[in-house]
């Protein structure tokens, strides 16, 4: 018969101890955010399976953290949650996958472009800019910004009606100049 542990139960079993004593040994005993050394350190399971004890986790699905950090992790987790449910799944996926499209795009694997019956091309579209956006110069993306804020007296009258004259940069253009 199988007894069930709770998680507590978990984190003390001398199996989790050499897991976490691995994972420490793995990272250098230091956060991998910040690089603190001589502080209380957290090993931080970055995912859950379910079924899966405490230990059964590879190093990589692992993550050492001083605790303000493990702190600041959990509350970034819980903001990303809250902002996941407002999306639905696929509108989600293809999101990030355009974000990481670009890196795949960058180490030329031979197709990043997935197939558009599994997602959202649009959403697509504005992940993988949000991936450009995230590699690119402030100050480059701030030019263009402004260029694109801007609606030539000789667009078609379909562009000035839907450009919102600029609106959203005018809101992220304080962002930016802050970066830049």
């Amino acid at each position: 018969m199988t007894v069930k542990m709770t998680y507590k139960d978990q984190l003390q079993h001398p199996n989790w101890q050499r897991k976490r004593l691995e994972a420490l040994n793995h990272y250098g005993f230091e956060c991998r955010e910040c690089g603190a050394a001589d502080s209380m350190l957290h090993v931080h399971h970055r995912q859950y399976v379910k079924g899966r004890m405490a230990w059964e986790y590879s190093v990589v699905e692992l993550n050492v953290l001083c605790e303000s950090c493990h702190k600041a992790e959990h509350a970034l987790l819980d903001e990303l949650r809250d902002i996941l449910m407002e999306m639905s799944p696929r509108d989600a996926v293809s999101l990030l996958r355009g974000f990481r499209s670009v890196d795949a795009a960058l180490e030329c694997h031979p197709n990043p472009v997935p197939s558009f019956e599994q997602i959202e091309p649009q959403l697509w579209a504005a992940g993988v800019l949000a991936g450009l956006a995230y590699m690119a110069n402030p100050r480059l993306m701030l030019e263009v910004g402004e260029r694109l804020a801007e609606v030539p007296d000789s667009a078609p009258d379909w562009v000035k009606e839907n450009s919102g004259k600029g609106v959203a940069w005018r809101c992220l253009r304080p962002t930016f100049e802050n970066l830049a």
